[in-house]
């Protein structure tokens, strides 16, 4: 099922292009990340698929609707966790839950079954301002999940995190996309994170899909350098980019059948470090 359908979206701020006419699809149940350097439109982008950003062009249908007015419905179906997204500090963890579960009308159990799932049921009677920024971001997970949403958005998520609690936030992410079919799109840069928990990968550069793919989790990436034809955009799609320094295309996890009459140049193995510098010092 596709959750977004984006076809042909830009946008702009004071005449400077932040969004240049990117299309993809966003499919149910995934992990996406959204990979770029500062600045390439991974958060305006985030802004605009979650109805933050209303002026644009183009097409953004979610779940097989036009979000351009019907912002009401799609922000009952997602949920955020964004760079500005807070949790109230001066309550303790559980006064903020129960004041969700009233906002959002959903039982006290629900609430109360997630804080022991991530732990934070011994921290119930705690200020959130007392806890460390591991328990907090567990926190908002918790809170985004009270109403099961279609997808949830993540925007950094592992910032400033501890490596046990980063662990912790990807095996509880990958468990909640297996087993509760909740779609991710995650931004960040920490590739590590990203190489082992996503299968489906969106490189943005300067507001443009430079490669956009799906993959195993945790797997490599088998890189053919070919000789450029005018085919190749088209014959390959998601998984090809232009070494322009090189003057090469290069295809990513293609099959030797779909190989068959081009001229391989070289193959490599990359990691999602090594392709990510690739595709974007290019």
């Amino acid at each position: 099922m596709d959750v977004y359908n984006i076809q042909n979206l830009s946008f702009s701020i004071k005449k400077k292009l932040i969004i240049d006419n990117i299309s993809f699809l966003i499919k149910s149940p995934s992990i996406v990340g959204l990979l770029g350097p500062n600045g390439a439109g991974k958060s305006t982008l985030i802004n605009l698929l979650t109805g933050v950003q209303t002026r644009y062009n183009g097409n953004i249908r979610f779940l097989n609707r036009n979000i351009r007015g019907n912002e009401i419905e799609t922000k009952c179906e997602i949920a955020a966790i964004l760079d500005h997204s807070s949790t109230y500090d001066t309550i303790t963890v559980r006064e903020n839950i129960c004041y969700y579960i009233k906002l959002l009308n959903v039982k006290p159990k629900i609430g109360e079954d997630l804080l022991v799932e991530f732990e934070l049921d011994s921290y119930k009677n705690h200020k959130v301002s007392e806890l460390s920024s591991g328990y907090k971001q567990r926190l908002k997970i918790v809170i985004s999940l009270l109403r099961s949403p279609t997808v949830i958005f993540l925007d950094e998520p592992w910032l400033a995190l501890d490596p046990i609690n980063a662990s912790f936030l990807s095996k509880k992410i990958n468990e909640i996309c297996s087993v509760r079919k909740i779609t991710f799109v995650v931004s960040g840069h920490d590739l590590s994170e990203l190489d082992e928990l996503c299968n489906h990968l969106i490189f943005l550069k300067e507001g443009r899909i430079v490669l956009d793919f799906y993959r195993k989790q945790g797997s490599e990436f088998m890189v053919h350098h070919v000789k450029k034809t005018t085919s190749l955009d088209d014959r390959f799609k998601n998984r090809f980019f232009i070494d322009t320094k090189k003057d090469l295309g290069l295809i990513i996890n293609a099959r030797t059948e779909e190989l068959d009459g081009m001229e391989v140049i070289c193959t490599e193995i990359y990691s999602l470090k090594e392709l990510y510098f690739n595709l974007l010092t290019n």
